[in-house]
């Protein structure tokens, strides 16, 4: 797996597939609290801790999308010969950073009732609104 040095590198490996979760995987199960908290450790520069990973050539586990709620057609990836690396632990921060500063999940699921993205994007800019921000929709 390419070593990840900034938040762009972790972006492309998940929106290229590179990084994936089992789907042996807890669902993400943050609530708002915990991502405004992540949210805020991060703009402070202040450490989020680490993740894990494991790289495998034989695609031995099926595995799905960092984000998607439910493996279905769209969020599942099929392995291919190639290495793939999945996300062991982390999962919880690296979904909440992925989707609350990245546009991804709103474009890929905008027409879905289980759009993470979108609720994330309305999350934030609520919390943006409370604090005298001013956030257009």
């Amino acid at each position: 797996m390419k070593e990840i040095k900034t938040f762009q590198d972790l972006v492309n490996l998940i929106t290229q597939d590179e990084l994936v979760l089992p789907d042996f995987q807890r669902k993400f199960i943050w609530k708002e609290k915990r991502m405004i908290n992540l949210y805020s450790s991060v703009l402070c520069r202040m450490p989020i801790g680490s993740i894990l990973t494991l790289e495998s050539d034989d695609g031995g586990f099926a595995c799905k999308k960092i984000g998607a709620k439910i493996r279905d057609d769209f969020s599942t990836i099929v392995p291919g010969t190639e290495k793939i690396t999945y996300l062991i632990d982390g999962q919880q921060r690296i979904t909440s950073l992925f989707a609350g500063f990245s546009t991804y999940f709103f474009e890929a699921y905008k027409n879905s009732k289980n759009n993470l993205g979108s609720k994330i994007l309305k999350m934030i800019a609520g919390t943006c609104r409370s604090m005298g921000v001013t956030v257009q929709d």
